[in-house]
């Protein structure tokens, strides 16, 4: 489990980086009326931009990994569907509650009329 996790880790930094380069730009353009200016960003702030995106993603996908390896309800191995329908399920449930009690607060206080 833990070569599968470093494996996929490393795979996902690399990743993360080459896709860090195609989506964060090195430049901006300021529009000054008829004017155009690109200004550079400097390289140890583009770095740091595009080693912070590479290493979320690999912390992403170390997690995501170990989770589909070894999350476990009742002794049997949960497939990553039901996982991810439960914490749907959940976060709905919590969204919907959530909401009522904001609408009986407010109906209770009278900031609804």
């Amino acid at each position: 489990m833990e070569r599968r996790l470093i494996k996929n880790g490393s795979y996902a930094f690399l990743l993360g980086l080459l896709i860090g380069i195609l989506i964060f730009p090195d430049k901006h353009t300021v529009n000054a009326g008829a004017d155009h200016q690109v200004i550079y960003d400097p390289l140890r702030v583009y770095l740091f931009k595009l080693l912070r995106f590479a290493s979320v993603l690999s912390l992403f996908t170390m997690v995501f990994v170990w989770v589909q390896g070894t999350f476990t309800i009742t002794g049997n191995q949960t497939s990553l569907l039901s996982l991810v329908l439960g914490f749907l399920k959940a976060f709905f449930l919590v969204l919907v509650a959530t909401v009522l009690g904001m609408l009986l607060l407010r109906f209770v206080t009278g900031l609804i009329d």
